[in-house]
C-alpha cells in the first residue's frame, strides 16, 4: 500500500503536457508521440511508404556542477531552446 502512495505522488500530472523548465513535452506526451508514429507507421500498407522516424536523447554532462552554482535550471533552459530552434 505505502508503495502504491508513493508511485502515485511522484508522478506528474496528466493535465501537464509540458514541462516547466523546458516547455518541451514532458515524458508522458513524447512516449504518446513515439507510440503513434510508430503505429501509424506499421499500419501502412505499402513498405514503400514507410518514413522514418527519429527520436533523439541529450545528456548534459557535468549537471551536477550547474547544480551546485545555482545555474542548473539555466542551462536546461538554454539546451531546450537550442533543440526547438
Amino acid at each position: 500500500m505505502l508503495g502504491d502512495h508513493i508511485k502515485k505522488t511522484q508522478r506528474p500530472s496528466f493535465n501537464s503536457l509540458y514541462d516547466d523548465v523546458t516547455g518541451l513535452p514532458n515524458f508522458f506526451l513524447f512516449e504518446d508521440r513515439v507510440q503513434v508514429a510508430v503505429s501509424l507507421e506499421n499500419s501502412k500498407e505499402s513498405s514503400r511508404d514507410l518514413s522514418m522516424i527519429l527520436v533523439a536523447a541529450v545528456n548534459i554532462d557535468n549537471l551536477d556542477v550547474f547544480r551546485k552554482m545555482h545555474i542548473e535550471e539555466m542551462v536546461i533552459k538554454k539546451a531546450a531552446n537550442n533543440l526547438v530552434l
